[in-house]
């Protein structure tokens, strides 16, 4: 049962760089409620970060969650319209980062020779399931469906006129990343990039 502690990281992580962007670029209501930290019990959502998890694990699908939505407030940013890609892509950026940081001990940690049922196997175990599932966290997140960050992005590029009509399916979108999710539908989009930056 690794995974469920590696994802509370994964997530924390994501959250925590969105609130630190945000503050940065002039918005400090995460500061103010108390979420500008890495601690993952702040950013804990019962459904997305633990129920979620669980059926992705029962039923095969690419391991997937989320916090709680980091509060940011786009009218306190200095530009909203474009420092909100920033803020929506620094989630992704910081998993990239931490996939990079992890990944290297993992292969650091492999060179050694480890007894199979050893401490130090558990934590090779450990490191790279939380590289890929960095990785996957970071590319799937950019796939242009709300509430993913990719949304949020494309939102902020497109010109007004498109944004608004983007924007429509924004009620539909939780649906549609879990059934992507739980079918395999698309899920690739994460998967595949995933597998070759591991590679």
């Amino acid at each position: 049962m690794l995974f469920l502690p590696v994802l509370l990281f994964s997530v924390a992580v994501h959250e925590f760089a969105h609130g630190w962007a945000a503050y940065a670029l002039g918005d400090d209501t995460a500061e103010r409620r108390g979420r500008l930290t890495l601690n993952p019990l702040t950013h804990l959502d019962p459904f997305g970060t633990v129920f979620v998890p669980l059926l992705c694990f029962m039923t095969g699908a690419p391991m997937f969650g989320w916090a709680r939505p980091m509060p940011v407030r786009a009218r306190r940013l200095r530009r909203p319209g474009r420092d909100g890609v920033w803020v929506a892509l620094a989630g992704p950026s910081a998993n990239l980062a931490a996939a990079l940081v992890v990944g290297l001990l993992w292969k650091t940690l492999s060179a050694a020779s480890l007894p199979a049922e050893s401490l130090g196997a558990t934590a090779l175990q450990a490191l790279g399931f939380a590289a890929r599932l960095n990785l996957f966290l970071a590319f799937f997140n950019l796939v242009p469906i709300h509430p993913l960050d990719g949304a949020k992005v494309a939102a902020g590029l497109l010109p007004e006129r498109w944004a608004g009509f983007y924007s429509r399916h924004m009620r539909y979108g939780a649906a549609i990343v879990l059934f992507v999710l739980l079918t395999h539908k698309l899920s690739g989009l994460g998967t595949w990039p995933m597998m070759a930056a591991w590679r």
